[in-house]
């Protein structure tokens, strides 16, 4: 009996210590889900929408589909087309910080239509707008 839960937690073990070096980026991605979920449902709220745990279970979904394919990627990258990617490219893990990032960009999208939806204000506006501001210090610290 108590050999089966030694070679469960063996397991478990190697598959964690195996995606342990993913792991800041799919706690990125994962922190970037709840951060949308939380503006989604006070952005809902403002619009005096029913929130429902049919559309709360969407978000468990997007989870593991989001993390699913994070873990997915990393393997492909590990297993298969890594040192092809690294000998072209000479960056570590290509393939999943790519994935990594098309999932963060999915994401801040919707953090931006949410946020749009609460304040009326793009956050790619004020991003502009911060960046050409920066520009303009920097432009003034040269001369």
């Amino acid at each position: 009996m108590i050999e089966w839960k030694f070679y469960l937690k063996t397991m478990v073990a190697m598959v964690s210590t195996f995606f342990l070096p993913i792991a800041p980026l799919i706690a990125l991605v994962g922190l970037a889900i709840v951060a949308d979920t939380i503006l989604g449902i006070c952005a809902s709220q403002r619009r005096k929408e029913k929130f429902s745990s049919r559309k709360f279970s969407n978000v468990v979904t997007k989870m593991l589909l989001y993390q699913g394919t994070l873990l997915f990627g990393y393997m492909m990258d590990v297993w298969l087309v890594g040192e092809f990617l690294q000998s072209i490219f000479t960056i570590n893990l290509l393939m999943t910080k790519v994935i990594t990032m098309t999932l963060l960009f999915a994401e801040v999208t919707s953090l931006d239509e949410n946020f749009f939806r609460l304040t009326g204000i793009r956050l790619y506006d004020k991003m502009k707008q911060l960046l050409s501001r920066s520009k303009e210090l920097k432009d003034m610290s040269d001369i």
